[in-house]
């Protein structure tokens, strides 16, 4: 390559001084005291596959569904994450989802309503999810298919309904949202506030093939925290144990 000069007062650091990447998440930054924590160490001391990004994952999307609709930031941010966990088969992706799904029912009534579905139906379903319960949250398996549809509407145009649901559902998650306008008017849903929340699952494989310049360019891939995990050997023996109570 041609070598340019550097503007004057500025350096340079040699390249050398550049680090290799890993595919390692940095132990600290899996590391987040309270709440999070908690069920971040819960989860690998049950898991047959202790998976500490996935864990993290999952935690985090428990985490942002208790905060829903109650904290936001000085710009009005919320905490409404669409998270998604790339992981090989066979190492445990559902971990964090079953012990999301212990917690709440553990914990309250309430909070029981808080879990949505676990698969992809109607966009209309998934609207009225969410306002049947403002603050929910679904956890997907196979989450590529909704991100190679980002990429190809055609091919799949109800994976596609959902992605632009998602899409409207997420930026007025500080205001009101209000569904397509049809004949009935009694039809039309209103919600406020709408704090949807997302963690699927999906292969290393069906993650990176589902990427494309068109999905890219969208919304929807652009709004996705991914976290991606690698194998881990399933530990011969883990000891089932009950949500610790100071976590409910």
């Amino acid at each position: 390559p041609l070598l340019r000069p550097k503007p004057p007062g500025m350096s340079v650091p040699p390249p050398d001084t550049t680090p290799p990447p890993s595919a390692a998440t940095p132990p600290e930054l899996l590391c987040v005291p309270g709440l999070l924590d908690e069920v971040v160490k819960h989860n690998l001391a049950t898991a047959r596959h202790p998976q500490p990004e996935l864990a993290f994952c999952g935690a985090l999307a428990l985490l942002a569904v208790l905060t829903g609709r109650k904290i936001k930031d000085r710009q009005g941010t919320r905490t409404n994450l669409y998270l998604v966990g790339p992981a090989p088969g066979g190492s445990g992706k559902d971990h964090a989802g079953k012990l999301n799904k212990q917690i709440w029912a553990s914990a309250s009534a309430e909070t029981k309503k808080m879990i949505g579905s676990e698969g992809i139906g109607p966009a209309s379903g998934f609207v009225t999810a969410v306002a049947e319960q403002p603050a929910i949250l679904f956890q997907l398996d196979e989450m590529s298919d909704l991100m190679e549809a980002a990429g190809n509407a055609k091919q799949s145009p109800h994976l596609a309904q959902w992605i632009a649901k998602m899409l409207q559902l997420y930026t007025t998650s500080d205001s009101l949202y209000v569904s397509d306008a049809v004949v009935n008017r009694k039809n039309v849903v209103r919600i406020s506030q709408p704090h949807a929340v997302v963690y699927g699952t999906c292969t290393p494989s069906g993650f990176w093939s589902s990427l494309s310049k068109k999905s890219l360019n969208g919304g929807f891939v652009g709004r996705l925290i991914a976290l991606q995990a690698g194998y881990v050997p399933m530990r011969p023996d883990v000891t089932e144990q009950p949500v610790p109570r100071h976590i409910l």
